[in-house]
C-alpha cells in the first residue's frame, strides 16, 4: 500500500515519461532488431567489434512498467 507522497511520486515520475516520451506505450513492449554482427566485421574488423559485442552484451536494460489502469 502506498503513502500518499509515494502516489504523488508515482504520478509526477509517470508525467514526466509521458511528456517526454508521448508514444511510449507500456503495454507493447517491442524487442529491437537484432544488430548484424558480421556486416560490421566486414568494415571495421573483428576485434573492435568483438570488444563491442561483449559490452553491448553486459549492458543490463532498464524496462519501466505502468500497472495502474
Amino acid at each position: 500500500m502506498k503513502t500518499r507522497r509515494g502516489r504523488s511520486a508515482d504520478n509526477s515520475v509517470r508525467s514526466h515519461i509521458l511528456c517526454y516520451c508521448p508514444s511510449l506505450d507500456c503495454h507493447q513492449l517491442q524487442e529491437p532488431e537484432p544488430i548484424d554482427w558480421e556486416y560490421y566485421r566486414k568494415g571495421i574488423g573483428s576485434h573492435l567489434v568483438d570488444m563491442y559485442k561483449e559490452a553491448f552484451d553486459s549492458v543490463s536494460w532498464l524496462v519501466l512498467f505502468d500497472f495502474v489502469d
